[in-house]
């Protein structure tokens, strides 16, 4: 019968056990919506996080050649930018200021954050007459916005 030494069991440690430090000791979370801190994220997690942002990012590819193909076929000129407000417990973030597209005829914003639990319900203009985007709910922490404007051009 063969057995592991006391050495052989100090050296497998070290090796292959030691090295994971602290997250050695956790415990792990198999789901994306755990916050408790602490916890090590289950590697069946990678694929459940990839195809969000692939989700995502072909959604916002969708709108882009939506836009795109609207500023080609109609008299219009789309204005868009990237956003990332850092919001303390809020609803709405600035979109444009009226001097970035003073002559919109529609303005929208998309959340694109790779997730299905906060979105954008809509565009509004405040007293100043900026054009501010609204959640579906109020949230703490960056949040990764598009924007667009549409104008009506000659041609």
């Amino acid at each position: 019968m063969k057995y592991l030494s006391l050495d052989g069991l100090k050296y497998f440690y070290n090796k292959y056990i030691g090295s994971l430090g602290d997250a050695a000791k956790q415990d792990v979370a198999n789901n994306l919506t755990t916050t408790t801190a602490g916890k090590v994220l289950d590697a069946r997690q990678g694929k459940a996080l990839k195809d969000s942002i692939n989700t995502n990012a072909q959604g916002v590819r969708d709108v882009k050649t939506w836009m795109n193909a609207i500023e080609s076929d109609l008299p219009v000129k789309v204005k868009q930018k990237v956003l990332s407000p850092n919001l303390s417990n809020s609803d709405k973030f600035d979109v444009f200021l009226s001097s970035e597209v003073p002559d919109a005829v529609f303005v929208g914003a998309v959340v694109a954050n790779g997730t299905d639990t906060i979105w954008c319900t809509g565009v509004t203009r405040n007293a100043q007459g900026n054009w501010i985007g609204v959640l579906n709910a109020k949230q703490t922490g960056k949040i990764n916005i598009w924007g667009f404007a549409i104008m009506l051009s000659e041609r």
